[in-house]
């Protein structure tokens, strides 16, 4: 039997595109991830009134596709190998969708007595994007100027005349040049978020010994993470308060693996690691 071609849609992708999934998907094969679902489902603790729409997308998008339930978290971690992590909301989060996709009213489903509920997730993308927008965000800028400070001072990277650039170029040629110490910043700014969330005891790595661990797997959301990163305090820019959870989506595919999105970041950083691994969602619907 041929194998389908295998795309990932993103959050954006299937809220725009996913009342057309049925048509395309006797032909190609669909991705989605709990990233989608928690990003669905975040609106509905405040906003009761949404559920029938956030209903609908879950119950096309959940039959068309293929779901990885895993979290970002454990991806991330996966991606070092002296690092554990133990993640234990996955059930949690395929019964509070089955409970949404099946009809229940939303007092049952705000009254879920597992140990994550609806509370918890729809703040989920909330506090992950404080965590790397505000506290690793800071750090990465941090050690980009002083690795940029010592490459001028012992010129061990940066040509001689490179090191009289201003500071927002010599960042810019991380992004071309030197996006290997580029890489290598975000394995540790996000090797330095992992320590906070594993387990506290007397075996715990420094993060000397979580860097060194890393083993590529992630490595298609790093090379996004690392040059959206760059590409921002290049142009003095603040990051948007969901760009970092749109970045994660990249976790769940490899260069093999289309992304298909309505979101101009995801596009735009998808189709500089690969022409073509970028897809648009609106462009599809056009066809």
């Amino acid at each position: 039997m041929e194998t389908k071609i295998q795309y990932y849609l993103d959050t954006s992708a299937c809220i725009y595109f996913g009342k057309y999934l049925v048509n395309y998907s006797k032909q190609v094969s669909f991705l989605i991830s709990a990233l989608t679902f928690l990003e669905l489902i975040s609106p509905l603790y405040k906003s009761p009134s949404k559920l029938e729409r956030i209903r609908s997308h879950i119950q096309i998008i959940s039959e068309s596709s293929i779901i990885d339930w895993r979290f970002p978290e454990e991806l991330i971690a996966a991606s070092y190998d002296n690092c554990t992590y133990r993640e234990n909301r996955i059930e949690s989060l395929q019964e509070l969708i089955y409970s949404i996709k099946t009809g229940h009213p939303y007092e049952v489903i705000l009254n879920s007595k597992k140990p994550f509920d609806l509370e918890y997730f729809s703040h989920y993308d909330e506090q992950l994007s404080h965590v790397l927008k505000i506290d690793n965000h800071r750090n990465l800028i941090t050690m980009t100027k002083n690795i940029l400070d010592q490459e001028k001072n012992e010129q061990t990277l940066f040509t001689e005349e490179e090191t009289r650039l201003p500071n927002s170029e010599m960042l810019q040629l991380m992004n071309t040049k030197y996006m290997k110490l580029n890489f290598s910043l975000s394995v540790e700014v996000l090797g330095e978020w992992l320590l906070l969330l594993t387990d506290t005891d007397k075996n715990k790595p420094n993060i000397e010994s979580i860097c060194n661990s890393y083993n590529k797997k992630s490595s298609t959301f790093m090379t996004a993470y690392s040059y959206y990163t760059i590409d921002r305090m290049s142009r003095y820019e603040q990051s948007r308060r969901n760009d970092f959870i749109d970045l994660l989506h990249f976790l769940y595919i490899n260069p093999s693996v289309p992304i298909i999105s309505a979101d101009n970041l995801i596009l735009d950083i998808a189709n500089r690691i690969r022409p073509g691994l970028g897809i648009n969602a609106h462009k599809i619907l056009k066809q």
